[in-house]
């Protein structure tokens, strides 16, 4: 089954409350992580690769935190699900050029088609879109 992987799960939740707070509000993500029975550590991991890809901004101190660093119609899947997970390979031969199947494979193909198609649907969904619940 082609699935997300918990970082990338956890990062979507992670993003959608911030998406939903208001303008230019900063966020600990201590706070969002207790509030949703999330390990922190792991989020405050996430939340700084996020920051990392240009994703979200922090400010340190008092009313710091974390905050979209664009509008939430701007930020596609895509670019969320490949700074947490990385592109997209439904199986780890897709990534790893020296596969000793390559000159064989008679299935690479339809693998590939099935990765681009589900890149080419999240690139057509924001992050606006999850907190919509766009269908």
């Amino acid at each position: 089954m082609l699935s997300f992987s918990r970082k990338a799960d956890y990062g979507l939740l992670f993003l959608t409350v911030l998406a939903g707070l208001e303008t230019n509000r900063f966020a600990s993500v201590r706070l969002i992580a207790r509030q949703h029975k999330l390990p922190y550590t792991f989020m405050a991991k996430i939340a700084n690769q996020l920051k990392e890809a240009g994703i979200l901004e922090s400010r340190e101190g008092i009313g710091g935190g974390f905050r979209l660093k664009d509008v939430p119609d701007r930020i596609p899947l895509n670019l969320i699900v490949k700074t947490l997970d990385g592109p997209v390979a439904p199986v780890a031969c897709m990534q790893d050029k020296d596969c000793a199947c390559a000159g064989s494979c008679t299935h690479s193909g339809v693998i590939r088609k099935m990765s681009m198609v589900m890149e080419e649907t999240m690139a057509d969904y924001t992050l606006a879109d999850l907190v919509g619940g766009k269908a």
